[in-house]
């Protein structure tokens, strides 16, 4: 564990110059951390804005894949086989936005929230104790200016008796924001390394849960459905190269014709394909439902 410096305390009230000097390097620190944490957070929160978009992109994909379905496509009704394997794919989506959501909340917990706490409560007390020590130190050097100017020849007992009241007052003020504020300072070195690992173990935790539950929805579905979708995928892929194959055959047997045929006026009956052997189709047994 790194050493751990401090202002002691007990140099408060005498605000040396050797405690002021030390104290620059404390609040030196703190800036740079608070600037620092600011630009890790962002990048927290980029993470969790993307994992959110994720968990609404996929519950957007699920809703998609369902209306495959209800699409009035003339060529393709009754495509019962690539409809039952969306609509199956639809509802592993569905189990997958739960998880993806799962992860988004619990990055929002485990690894924003803390960052924020950190920068609002710890920050933010820091810059807070800083502004009333100063403000506390400018009306101690104001009265000690004061007590300066009281004249020595001539002493008005009331009124070196208001300044000294006053001295007193804002040196007892200053003292109790100055413990106040290293206290802070010191307790800040010890809550800065919590603040950089906690939200790190809050993300692994919540990533090695999501990929638990991830490996455990692919090995009892994601499994059978890779299979089907797989094989069929590969049917109709065959399916197909054999049509391209054949269409590819008809196209050169009809472009192998002469130029006659091409020449207008010509009374000569069109090339006709012989080879191609493809289903027909009837324009009239094509309609929109």
């Amino acid at each position: 564990m790194p050493a751990v410096h401090k202002i002691l305390l007990d140099e408060a009230l005498q605000d040396s110059p050797q405690t002021r000097s030390l104290l620059s390097v404390f609040e030196e620190d703190a800036g740079t951390l608070t600037d620092y944490t600011n630009q890790l957070l962002q990048s927290m929160q980029r993470v969790y804005g993307a994992q959110s978009e994720m968990a609404l992109a996929t519950e957007q994909l699920s809703t998609q894949l369902l209306e495959y379905q209800t699409q009035n496509f003339a060529l393709g009704q009754g495509d019962v086989e690539v409809i039952g394997i969306l609509q199956d794919f639809s509802k592993t989506v569905v189990e997958l936005n739960a998880l993806h959501s799962e992860l988004a909340t619990m990055l929002a917990n485990g690894m924003v929230f803390p960052m924020v706490t950190f920068r609002e409560k710890d920050l933010t007390e820091i810059s807070t104790l800083k502004d009333i020590f100063s403000i506390a130190s400018d009306e101690h050097e104001a009265s000690m200016v004061k007590y300066s100017r009281l004249p020595k020849k001539r002493e008005n007992d009331k009124l070196k008796a208001e300044v000294v009241a006053e001295v007193a007052y804002t040196r007892r003020k200053q003292h109790q924001a100055s413990m106040q504020y290293y206290c802070s300072l010191n307790a800040l070195q010890h809550r800065q390394r919590a603040a950089m690992l906690e939200p790190l173990l809050g993300y692994s935790q919540a990533q090695v849960n999501f990929f638990k539950k991830g490996a455990d929805l692919v090995s009892k579905k994601m499994d059978s459905f890779l299979s089907r979708a797989s094989s069929t995928t590969q049917s109709i892929q065959a399916r197909l190269e054999w049509e391209t194959e054949e269409m590819r055959a008809t196209q050169r047997e009809l472009l192998s014709v002469e130029d006659t045929v091409y020449t207008p006026d010509l009374d000569r009956d069109p090339p006709t394909a012989r080879s191609y052997r493809g289903p027909a189709t009837s324009t009239s047994a094509i309609k929109r439902a």
